[in-house]
């Protein structure tokens, strides 16, 4: 198995580079690709200053968004899977290799991490996943408990032949709309988080980007006798 991290950031100086020792602590330690979304702080300088054979880094000279820069990193990817990682800290890095052996035991064709088995988010960041999740349920037929989710790991063959094109937040939604109807396993494993404030750096606007990740579900429906997918939970 060989592990691809994709890292987008975006005015992240004071946490791109822990999460990137993050990465580097895991054993075996996985290629990463930082794609700096045209940070106007110091963050792109970080990334050059710790890069090595390990950390590629693209640099976007503007800021276009969050689906911009996954689709970056992934076409810069090698990996058999490929994760996705936020720079913000609020989920940890260690969950990405029971994520990664789960597909490479070959009991799912993606991950993904659910992060409200405790008491951690907001009401309004709890409310409005809850939303979008029902709503991913009820037009893919699914079971899943957060489609929003930043931490999600795929099998690198499946990820690259998604037609991904959201530009910003609603790629979370686009990615599990389109897992779901590509019929591949769906695996859910819970993992901690730590929410920032806005204060704190948090760039998710939860009604502006709540409605284009709708927006997008909606688009992305189920055609009628499509497959359906398979999820499971697990539990630690």
């Amino acid at each position: 198995m060989t592990l691809s991290v994709v890292v987008p950031a975006f005015n992240e100086e004071m946490t791109v580079g822990a999460v990137i020792e993050e990465l580097r602590g895991l054993s075996p330690p996985p290629e990463i690709i930082a794609v700096d979304d045209g940070s106007t702080d110091g963050t792109l300088g970080i990334l050059r200053s710790v890069a090595g054979p390990d950390l590629t880094v693209i640099a976007q000279a503007s800021n276009r968004g969050k689906g911009c820069a996954v689709r970056a990193g992934i076409a810069a990817a090698t990996g058999d899977i490929i994760a996705l990682h936020d720079a913000d800290l609020e989920l940890a890095a260690a969950p990405l290799l029971e994520m990664a052996a789960i597909i490479d035991e070959g009991r799912a064709d993606a991950v993904f991490g659910y992060r409200f088995s405790d008491d951690g988010g907001g009401t309004a960041c709890r409310t409005g996943n809850a939303c979008l999740t029902a709503i991913a349920n009820r037009l893919h037929d699914a079971t899943l408990a957060d489609v929003s989710c930043g931490q999600k790991v795929f099998r690198g063959d499946l990820l690259r032949s998604l037609p991904l094109r959201a530009e910003g937040f609603e790629l979370e939604a686009e990615l599990t709309a389109l897992t779901l109807q590509a019929g591949a396993r769906i695996i859910e494993v819970p993992v901690s988080y730590r929410p920032r404030s806005r204060s704190d750096g948090k760039k998710v606007r939860y009604f502006r980007d709540g409605l284009r990740a709708l927006l997008t579900l909606l688009k992305l429906r189920r055609p009628p006798g499509a497959m359906l997918a398979e999820e499971e939970r697990v539990h630690p």
